[in-house]
């Protein structure tokens, strides 16, 4: 990779020889903020596979025993309870990943084949636990008996990007998931995760880039592709009742409903952590970014069935409304932390390698957030000031809106990543304009 020196390769010996011979070495520096593949500086990969095809060859047979069931198996028993209950592939599906996902737990077998053969499917299902090679294989023997077309893919956890450019490798993979296809669709199932509601559909594909299905003749890598999200995965809506005047103690409702990934670890949390607990961390993160609310109560509801969980916090707000010496009335700003999202810039690198490669961005990422303000006198004499736009900036889809609505002050913000990184040049003058618009107040104005 760049940054490791141009090697001189000679024949001596009967041998292929490639040496390289520098003094005063430093280790390059990585590029600030670039996508992982130009991040990997320094470093000599060598390799006897000639393809990727070879190595999905040699790990196909070790999955392919694991896989087969006892006649006797107890799993066939549980494919049959969960086929008598539907038809549908992907009810199944899903009912065969919960039952890995909580009737076994994830303990990691590294003892000696262990770190790259899977465990019988039976032996995982009959201890209760197994890694992620002997969950990959009793999701798969269920899903055999299920009638569902499903096949083992090596993954690697962080480090799939630029996995393609890489020199085929046993060791380029870490884990191991399910590649499921159902109606001509892909599904990627991770029997390691735990809580998974909402069905088949609402399960979101990794994060991998990359995966190497394993088949008997080879088979090669295939790209793990993740759409641009078309719902926010966190709403949060901030209600603030100013109906009893400028100075009195506004009551205040912050709801934040979380979905996919975000609403299973909270749920996951919820679980295993006593009440108490839990007042006191959300209270300790509201009191760093929102220290002007006092926090009276704090709630959650879950919705499993719709793959969600939702955080409401209670309480008076001290709001600050100041005097415009300049236009001789009092304002108040809509703080920051209310009205934006997204990021505020990139940036600059310092000389080394790749230093022009472009930015990675937090993708696939949707994000809205609403302050609603009740104004007094049902907002007679108010006035609104704020952006009503929507643009896209260095990768981010960002739509803003600010309205007097029923006596109701309204600031809308959404924040959406359209692409996994920019160029370094469109991210300098993404910088730019990411700067003006954080700039840009949002206010409401009180009458003279």
């Amino acid at each position: 990779t760049p940054g490791f020196g141009d090697l001189t390769v000679t024949q001596k010996d009967g041998r292929k020889w490639a040496e390289i011979d520098l003094a005063g070495v430093t280790t390059p520096r990585p590029p600030i903020g670039a996508p992982l593949r130009f991040r990997r500086l320094g470093t000599l990969e060598l390799s006897d596979f000639g393809n990727w095809r070879a190595v999905s060859r040699l790990m196909w047979p070790h999955y392919a025993k694991a896989m087969q069931l006892a006649p006797n198996s107890p799993l066939k028993a549980e494919a049959a309870a969960i086929a008598a209950k539907t038809r549908d592939p992907k009810a199944r599906a899903f009912a065969a990943l919960q039952l890995v996902e909580d009737k076994t737990r994830y303990f990691f077998i590294g003892i000696g084949d262990g770190g790259y053969v899977p465990a019988p499917a039976d032996e995982t299902w009959t201890r209760k636990f197994g890694d992620c090679k002997g969950k990959t294989v009793l999701l798969l023997a269920l899903l055999k008996e299920l009638g569902v077309d499903a096949q083992p893919a090596l993954v690697n956890l962080g480090g799939g990007d630029g996995m393609d450019e890489r020199v085929p490798s046993v060791s380029a993979f870490n884990h191991v998931i399910v590649r499921a296809v159902i109606s001509g669709k892909v599904y990627w199932l991770d029997g390691t995760r735990t809580g998974d509601r909402g069905g088949l559909d609402a399960l979101k594909a990794p994060n991998h880039r990359w995966a190497l299905p394993l088949a008997a003749d080879g088979a090669e890598l295939a790209p793990i592709d993740q759409p641009a999200l078309t719902e926010p995965t966190a709403t949060s809506t901030m209600r603030i009742d100013a109906t009893q005047g400028l100075d009195a103690p506004a009551p205040i409702l912050i709801s934040t409903r979380f979905t996919g990934d975000a609403a299973n670890g909270l749920r996951q949390t919820v679980a295993r952590s006593a009440r108490a607990d839990l007042e006191r961390s959300f209270r300790q993160q509201l009191s760093g970014s929102m220290s002007w609310i006092e926090v009276e109560n704090i709630d959650w509801k879950d919705e499993p069935d719709n793959d969600a969980f939702t955080i409401e916090v209670r309480g008076k707000a001290d709001m600050d409304w100041r005097q415009n010496a300049d236009l001789g009335m009092r304002e108040y700003k809509v703080s920051a932390a209310q009205t934006q999202s997204q990021t505020n810039g990139y940036p600059r690198r310092e000389a080394g390698p790749n230093r022009d490669a472009p930015f990675a961005i937090p993708y696939p990422m949707f994000v809205r957030s609403r302050t609603e303000i009740s104004l007094p006198q049902a907002g007679k004499g108010f006035t609104v000031r704020g952006p009503n736009t929507a643009e896209t900036v260095g990768g981010y889809e960002i739509k803003r809106s600010s309205a007097l609505e029923n006596g109701v002050a309204v600031f809308l913000t959404e924040s959406r990543t359209l692409t996994r990184e920019i160029s370094a040049a469109d991210a300098e003058a993404a910088t730019r304009k990411l700067r003006q618009l954080a700039g840009e107040d949002s206010l409401v104005r009180a009458p003279l």
